[in-house]
């Protein structure tokens, strides 16, 4: 996970890019800089100066730095991972003025959302109030981000194996097929590769099979009811005479 998105830092070195009125954020200029910086082992110093700016304003700039402290305080997976969920939950985009979106990135979130994912919230705290630590953080994703160039289309941006990933919700799919494929099947193959993995697409298949084998039975149920009342009515059309009779 590299929390950097679309941001870019606003240097001279993007003087010739389109323009930034007001020092506001422009996609196009992101692109821009994505070309420039690309070669992160050549790219120029100026890369890496200047205002750092988010596609959503500075709240999202400071979201993305609160994941990254998270992922340099506790770097396993198992760890960062539900505290990012916990706290994504506080973001809230701003349809009317995109910039003025924000997170909660107050210490008492970052404390709940630290219990939620069993974590001590002190050193991510700590690291969030450290600029330097923070400004070095956000390089680190910056350059893996620039590394990218203007193959990243968009964010968030998938990878399996260096190769993007069309559909994000295929992801476990997409993980467990490259897994079998390359490492084989058998007591190696993580507990998530079942053979029967219900994904998003296949429960909706489920669902669907579901419904249809309900709808068949109740069709079934209802042709059988109506067949039984039918011979009914005729056992009774053939036995009034003789009712009448006794």
């Amino acid at each position: 996970m590299v929390p950097w998105g679309n941001a870019y830092y606003n240097s001279a070195l993007l003087d010739g890019c389109p323009s930034s009125p007001g020092g506001q954020y422009n996609r196009d200029r992101y692109t821009c800089w994505a070309e420039k910086c690309n070669a992160t082992a050549t790219a120029p110093e100026l890369c890496w100066n200047g205002t750092k700016l988010c596609q959503h304003g500075t709240g999202e700039c400071a979201g993305d730095s609160l994941e990254a402290c998270a992922i340099s305080v506790y770097p396993s997976p198992t760890l960062y991972t539900p505290f990012v969920y916990c706290f994504e939950q506080s973001c809230v985009y701003n349809s009317t003025d995109p910039f003025a979106s924000h997170c909660d990135t107050s210490s008492t979130f970052i404390e709940g959302c630290a219990a939620y994912a069993g974590i001590d919230a002190a050193p991510l705290v700590e690291c969030f109030a450290d600029a330097d630590r923070v400004a070095a953080l956000d390089l680190v994703a910056a350059k893996a981000t620039a590394a990218l160039g203007t193959s990243k289309e968009g964010t968030p941006w998938v990878l399996v194996n260096g190769q993007p990933l069309d559909d994000p919700s295929t992801l476990l799919a997409s993980v467990c097929d490259t897994w079998a494929a390359e490492a084989g099947s058998g007591d190696t193959t993580p507990a998530g590769c079942t053979s029967k993995r219900y994904d998003w697409a296949s429960w909706q298949e489920a669902v669907t099979l579901a419904a249809g084998l309900a709808g068949g039975l109740l069709l079934s149920m209802t042709l059988v009811c109506l067949c039984r009342l039918c011979r009914s009515k005729k056992a009774s059309s053939r036995h009034a005479p003789l009712l009448d009779a006794a």
